[in-house]
């Protein structure tokens, strides 16, 4: 036990007259706060520091108990520990936190010593305390730095050294080891330094070392580049040597700190960027295309050989030019538009043709790509343009598009001729076969009644090859239009069918129909072209059947709705069989020649059921008959019926319903005059667009059937005119009945305001069906 305390007489400091004051005077002069107690751990000496340490002034310090002015509650177990062994006689003297009054916490050292009575026991505690918060501080600071340099020296690659010149010790970090190493006993650390270094860079290296001495002071930092042994690979590297030295006021050398380097694989990455740098620059020489840099402003910073010759242009007359001045007068607003998106916008490339001016006056088409280069390390925005010289190209390019432009035209010419022919032939065929209609329901002799039949078979031959035409020419042009609707699959073919009986009949020949249970009762396709195309097959059929049967089915098959065509003809020969589905083939034409007809049947009713989504496929053994087959899609379309009214069975009337007919020629008045009044319709003419749109304004009209192509008015521009002028809720079906047959011609008539449209010739089944469709029977 330690009883080296102080010993008084009592528990209380010397309190004579002369020596108190001093003592107190003395006390409070000292740096460090002094603190006594009682043997009941109460106050009874408090200096001036202490005051500054704990924010008590002596007066409220003295008699209270030590532990409520200067330690915290949650310190206050250690507090009593200490007291307790200071009280058993020993001294302690540590680090301890303690208490302000303010509640801050103050790092302190402290020192306790027992005082001892006169009778040898301990019967007072005297405290010695300072502030150690600045201590603390710096001592973080320097353990932080400190760390940071341990840190440095062990995450940098580089070999860190530290030399005291005075005493020859030189301190590396485990990089510095590892590249230079220790040398052998007795070689100070500056000769093991030196001992590694090439011998032909060793005298340079001496040379330039900082002399030990230098009144100037000058020389105080040094950079060296040279080789050096490695002690880990035994290989000489490319070393650079930085120092900074630090020097007394007489210019002599203290200490010097520094770092090698390895600069090894840098100086190959120099050389291979170099060599980098020279394919580049052979590249961009040598490339066939243009390539330019150019800055903000648009100017060029660098340009190659293959751009300068396009222009035609030395490296002096083109570098620092805009490339806006090189451009075309009439491109330049959209190269500088151009340009200015390129430079203002993320990610912005374009690629655009251009022309050029070139040195020579000439113009220069170009195809120009271009993008900006990526800025680093803050340099300014360039772009990069790759530049192509397309002027032959174009030239090419405008005389083949010329050369389309005027194929079109004739294309176009060679339409509108075919379609005045189609509407000159039309008009007038209407006006043969209704009178042929008209007539063949007088009361005639068996002759005149077959040469009737034989006029209107001639009458729709000469039609139907007016239609393959024009088919054949809207096919080519990718012109015709499909029109997709709900039909009957299974009463189309016993229409179709019906047509030929008769003439089945006079040849001989067995023709039958059959509809499979699994057929819908609707299917969605182009009615009209499903049936042109059965039509085709049928009429084949009869031409090469001189005996035997023909048989039309429709089925379910796969998905798919079927129709075939069979006959036991003479069949065609299996190397021609692809052959009857081309266009103007020999066989084709062989055949027309001999039967009749254009030859194009199959080729355009193979094209329009692939332009349904379908095929069209013929078989044949050449002597025992032929077999086609119309397949066409099953799905697609949702099976939707068009909205129609109810038509009138053939012997119904029209019993009093008043009709207008608009009509120029007048063959044609009387045959659509006759069909109505068969109708037992009440029948009004006008022969032009001025005189029925009159009639129509003036009088109350079931239905009106408009011609298009007249005279003083045309029938769209009075029905335009009639739906202008009608009265509300008075709206007049207006039926379309021209020659104009195009599905272009029938969208025109609607748009016109017409309900409904009739191409001609239009015979009597077709014009009462279209009234049917909007004037109910009488």
């Amino acid at each position: 036990m330690d009883h080296s305390g102080t010993r008084l007489n009592g528990a209380a400091l010397p309190t004579d007259e002369n020596e108190a004051p001093f003592l107190r005077q003395l006390l409070d002069a000292v740096q460090h706060s002094v603190i006594a107690v009682d043997r009941h751990e109460r106050i009874v000496f408090w200096n001036l520091p202490a005051t500054r340490l704990y924010g008590y002034s002596q007066a409220e310090a003295i008699g209270r108990p030590i532990s409520e002015v200067t330690v915290r509650d949650q310190d206050a177990r250690g507090a009593e520990e200490i007291m307790d062994a200071v009280w058993a006689g020993n001294t302690w003297e540590g680090e301890f936190p303690v208490s302000h009054r303010d509640g801050r916490f103050i790092p302190a050292r402290v020192r306790l010593s027992p005082l001892y009575g006169a009778d040898g026991t301990v019967s007072g505690i005297i405290g010695v305390s300072e502030d150690i918060s600045k201590e603390l501080e710096a001592r973080e600071a320097l353990a932080a730095t400190q760390e940071r340099f341990a840190l440095l020296a062990r995450s940098t690659s580089d070999a860190v050294w530290d030399w005291d010149v005075e005493s020859g010790v030189l301190w590396g970090n485990a990089a510095y080891n590892a590249l230079v190493g220790e040398g052998p006993p007795g070689q100070s650390a500056r000769q093991t330094w030196l001992s590694r270094i090439h011998p032909e860079d060793r005298g340079r290296v001496v040379t330039a070392e900082i002399p030990l001495e230098d009144a100037s002071g000058q020389g105080s930092t040094y950079r060296q580049e040279y080789r050096l042994l490695s002690q880990a690979t035994n290989k000489y590297v490319l070393i650079l040597d930085r120092g900074s030295f630090v020097r007394d006021g007489k210019g002599r050398l203290l200490r010097g700190v520094g770092a090698l380097t390895d600069i090894g694989e840098v100086a190959e990455i120099g050389a291979a960027l170099r060599a980098s740098e020279e394919r580049f620059r052979m590249v961009f020489e040598e490339s066939p295309l243009g390539v330019l840099v150019v800055d903000r402003s648009y100017r060029i910073q660098d340009a190659n050989g293959a751009y300068r010759r396009m222009l035609g242009l030395t490296d002096e007359e083109i570098e620092g030019r805009s490339i806006v001045a090189l451009t075309h007068p009439e491109d330049r607003q959209s190269c500088q538009q151009l340009l200015e998106e390129l430079f203002h916008s993320e990610d912005a490339h374009f690629r655009v043709e251009k022309r050029y001016i070139r040195k020579d006056g000439r113009i220069l088409w170009a195809s120009v790509t271009a993008a900006t280069l990526p800025v680093r390390d803050g340099g300014p925005a360039l772009g990069l343009a790759l530049v192509e010289d397309i002027t032959e190209q174009r030239r090419v390019r405008d005389e083949l598009t010329a050369a389309n432009a005027r194929a079109a035209a004739a294309m176009d010419a060679k339409l509108r001729f075919l379609a005045q022919i189609s509407h000159e032939i039309r008009s007038p065929m209407n006006g043969v076969l209704g009178m042929l209609e008209l007539l063949d329901e007088e009361p005639l002799r068996p002759a005149q009644r077959e040469a009737i039949a034989m006029a209107r078979s001639a009458a729709v031959s000469l039609l139907g090859l007016l239609e393959e035409v024009l088919d054949l020419t809207r096919l080519d042009q990718q012109r015709l239009t499909l029109r997709p609707g709900a039909y009957s699959p299974g009463q189309l073919v016993v229409d179709v069918v019906g047509l030929y009986r008769e003439k089945a009949a006079s040849k001989g020949i067995e023709l039958t129909d059959s509809i499979a249970e699994d057929v819908p009762e609707r299917h969605v396709a182009d009615a009209a072209r499903v049936r042109q195309i059965l039509v085709n097959l049928l009429d084949n059929a009869m031409k090469f059947t001189l005996h035997g049967h023909i048989r039309v089915q429709v089925s379910w098959n796969g998905g798919a709705l079927q129709f075939q065509v069979e006959d036991t003809g003479i069949g065609i020969p299996a190397e021609s069989l692809d052959s009857v589905f081309e266009t103007f083939s020999h066989i084709s034409a062989q055949t027309s020649a001999s039967l009749g007809g254009t030859g194009l049947g199959l080729a355009i009713s193979r094209r329009l059921a692939r332009l349904m989504g379908g095929d069209l496929i013929g078989e044949s053994v050449l002597g025992d008959g032929s077999r086609f087959t119309l397949r066409l899609p099953g799905t697609g379309a949702p099976l939707v019926e068009e909205a129609r009214r109810a038509v009138p069975e053939e012997t119904g009337s029209f019993s009093g319903r008043r009709v207008l007919v608009v009509e120029d020629n007048p063959v044609n008045q009387r045959v659509a005059a006759g069909f109505l009044r068969r109708l037992q319709c009440e029948v009004d003419v006008a022969s032009n667009g001025v005189e029925g749109l009159s009639k129509a304004l003036a009088s109350s009209y079931d239905a009106v059937f408009m011609d298009a192509m007249m005279p003083v008015m045309d029938g769209f521009e009075a029905t335009e005119e009639l739906r202008r002028r009608e009265p509300a809720g008075c709206r007049v079906p207006v039926i379309g009945l021209t020659a104009l047959a195009s599905e272009a011609d029938r969208e025109r008539c609607l748009a016109a305001g017409m309900d409904d449209y009739l191409a001609k010739p239009a015979d009597f089944r077709a014009l009462r069906d279209a009234l049917g469709r909007w004037v109910s029977g009488g």
